[in-house]
Formats: structure tokens, C-alpha cells, sequence
């Protein structure tokens, strides 16, 4: 694709049964198609997905670029900004226009993975206590990834701090 717009020539020529003739010519111009690609990509539900198609404008404009969020939903812009409600394979497509109105198209699958459910039973202690933390994690989307605890506080109450975790 460049930007070398390529053209020719037609002429047609008609006949009648007495043999008389009309001729018309027409130069007929091949504008190139713009370049888009998206990217396959995946995000965690409830997490904002900002997608920009990578465009190569054949050094026209591109006035138009339209969308279609793989959930029945139509936009135009050049992002897409998403926030889906389920988890998922959503099929994302973008038609690019330029100024000569050819059209190219791409798409990509967005795939929105559901978050774990994540339970935490509370304790309260008294100082010097062990703190045995316990949590009912369930993962929805395959196999167990990983718990991670974090310990938030703004001071120490104790010179000895125990702390046993378990998921």
C-alpha cells in the first residue's frame, strides 16, 4: 500500500446494426486502502480498556473511524473506551475510512476475565495475641493464581507481631 494513487483509462465503443459508432473514455482512479490493526487483549472485569487501532494513513486522511465493542454497541472516535459487565470473549471491530472513502477493517478479541471471590473473616485481638488470618478465596476462571496478604497499619502496637496466614 502507498500513496501512489495508480488510474487508467477505459473506453467503450458501441455499434449499431448500421454500423455507426459513439465512443465514451473515462479515467477510472485507485485510491489505497488505509492500514488499521488492532491487538488481541485481556482484562480483568470492572477494568477500563482504552483501545487505539495502530493506523497507517497512506498518507491520506482518515476522516471516519467507527466502531463496534463486540457487545451489540456502535461508536466512533479514535479510541474505543470499554467497561464490559460479564466476563468473556468479546469479538472488537474497527472500520477506518480515509478521505478517498476506502475502507479497511480489524479486529480483536477482548477477553474479560472474572475476578476471584475473596471472603475475610475478622478478628479482633488483644496485644500480644497471634493473628491468624483466614480468607474463603474462590476463583472463577481456571486455576488458583495466588493470595497475597498485606498488612496496613499506621503504627506498630506491639514490640512482637505473630502472624500466621492461610487461604
Amino acid at each position: 500500500h502507498s500513496a501512489v494513487e495508480d488510474s487508467i483509462v477505459v473506453m467503450v465503443t458501441a455499434y449499431t446494426q448500421e454500423g455507426c459508432q459513439a465512443q465514451d473514455t473515462a479515467m477510472v482512479k485507485f485510491y489505497p486502502l488505509p492500514l488499521v490493526q488492532l491487538k488481541d487483549t485481556s482484562l480483568c472485569l470492572g477494568e477500563r480498556l482504552n483501545l487505539k487501532p495502530l493506523i497507517d494513513s497512506s498518507a491520506l486522511s482518515i476522516p471516519s473511524i467507527s466502531w463496534s465493542d463486540g457487545n451489540g454497541q456502535i461508536s466512533t472516535g479514535r479510541m474505543l473506551h470499554l467497561m464490559y459487565q460479564d466476563s468473556g470473549k468479546y469479538q472488537v471491530q474497527v472500520m477506518v475510512s480515509n478521505s478517498k472513502q476506502c475502507t479497511a477493517s480489524d479486529s480483536a478479541e477482548v477477553r474479560v476475565y472474572s475476578l476471584p471471590f475473596v471472603d475475610f473473616i475478622q478478628k479482633n485481638l488483644c496485644l500480644n495475641d497471634t493473628l491468624v488470618l483466614n480468607a474463603d478465596v474462590q476463583f472463577t476462571d481456571g486455576d488458583q493464581e495466588s493470595v497475597q496478604w498485606t498488612l496496613k497499619h499506621s503504627r506498630l502496637l506491639s514490640d512482637s507481631l505473630m502472624i500466621i496466614a492461610t487461604d
